[in-house]
């Protein structure tokens, strides 16, 4: 059959096209629906040079930025109900106000890693997910990257901890995982998140608010330990392909006793292959059933446009709507329950990193909407005019 040129042309176009869900190609905000989306600000931490932690607003200015004292970088930075963010650089956590001064600072020990995961409690002290290396032989014969909780009062004191070997039988792990982990040992759970429950409608104990919502990415492992025991209470069986940001949801919102989750459709040491695609998944967890995803089909795309096989999370909004973060690029957006786009953002703020050569990138590990309340008293974020932070620009509708 006779191929025109210029079929030829759109066909060498869509083989070298980026694969992104992206509507549009600029950084900053590139969707803006004001009729549908929440408002709010988004906090999210950069890989750019600075190694800071940003707060924009829908029109993507940065209207509050926070910076590590001294040397090293943020990670993991999450927001506090009075206007402060937890955030950590290298061993040290740490509370800072709206000016990066240090309100409260705790050294992990060094025996111990801190990765992931930083959470305020309600009871105001701090869990921190932590690893170490350890020889469990039940497990492996070769030494392991033990992952743990650490939970610190507000004095510098460790409270309460927790181990993954000291359970690791209750983890109800396939015979292929378990084989696998016995002859490679080292970070075969890989833990990615650590979460309280919250209040919630559910009777059976295992959802007790309190207990702990934990999400291991090698084994696809989502389960719950009991805080008062430490035993494994119960575990989910939907399959996920190296999960990210596994949560409940809050009472209050819609969807409250539901659990949400970034499903990364990853390869994962015990799951190879992977889906190629992501997806963000609400599973109700009596039934295990999913009542509600999102995957690009929903807002008319192919599947495979939105994939981050690292990284990545999600939120719960007030409205029902779902902020997403697609981690490896860098896309933050929020998505209604149908599946269209209310407000999209790309990640201006590019740094350098070296994996086989120089490199550039735009990763976000996770972000967060709040609500406008969090700047201080007197402040307002800006609306966009033309073009947003970083040289973005946005269209009026999402398609």
């Amino acid at each position: 059959m006779h191929c025109s040129p210029l079929r030829s042309l759109v066909s060498i176009a869509l083989l070298v096209a980026p694969v992104t869900a992206q509507t549009v190609y600029p950084t900053g905000t590139t969707i803006w629906n004001r009729e549908s989306m929440a408002e709010g600000l988004t906090l999210f931490n950069t890989k750019d040079p600075a190694n800071q932690a940003v707060m924009v607003s829908l029109g993507g200015e940065v209207v509050l930025r926070w910076n590590a004292p001294g040397e090293g970088h943020l990670v993991g930075s999450t927001p506090l109900p009075n206007g402060n963010i937890l955030t950590r650089s290298g061993q040290r956590v740490m509370e800072l106000d709206r000016l990066s001064h240090i309100v409260w600072s705790y050294n992990v020990p060094p025996q111990y890693r801190p990765h992931h995961e930083l959470l305020r409690l309600d009871n105001g002290n701090t869990l921190i997910l932590v690893n170490q290396n350890i020889v469990a032989s039940h497990i492996s014969p070769i030494p392991i990257l033990d992952d743990g909780l650490l939970e610190v009062d507000p004095q510098g004191q460790i409270v309460w901890t927790w181990w993954t070997h000291e359970h690791f039988d209750e983890l109800q792990l396939s015979a292929q995982a378990l084989g696998f982990i016995f002859v490679t040992g080292g970070d075969w759970a890989h833990t990615n998140a650590a979460t309280p429950l919250p209040a919630n409608r559910h009777a059976d104990p295992a959802f007790r608010a309190g207990n702990i919502l934990l999400s291991q990415r090698s084994p696809n492992n989502v389960f719950i330990i009991d805080r008062t025991t430490g035993q494994v209470v119960w575990t989910m069986g939907l399959a996920t392909e190296g999960q990210h940001h596994v949560q409940m949801i809050g009472y209050d919102l819609p969807g409250g006793g539901n659990i949400l989750l970034f499903d990364n459709g990853a390869a994962t040491p015990y799951r190879p292959g992977g889906r190629g695609w992501s997806r963000v998944v609400e599973v109700d967890p009596i039934t295990e059933r999913i009542v509600w995803q999102y995957d690009a089909s929903r807002s008319g795309q192919y599947h495979y446009t939105f994939h981050s096989a690292l990284l990545s999370g999600c939120q719960r909004l007030a409205n029902g709507h779902t902020l997403i973060c697609s981690g490896i690029t860098g896309r933050i957006f929020e998505v209604l329950p149908n599946g269209r786009i209310a407000w999209e953002y790309l990640n201006p703020f590019v740094g350098p990193v070296r994996v086989g050569g120089a490199l550039r990138t735009a990763q976000v590990y996770r972000a967060y909407r709040v609500s406008d309340d969090f700047l201080p008293r007197g402040a307002a974020a800006k609306p966009a005019t033309g073009l947003a932070s970083g040289g973005g620009s946005r269209t009026p509708s999402p398609r």
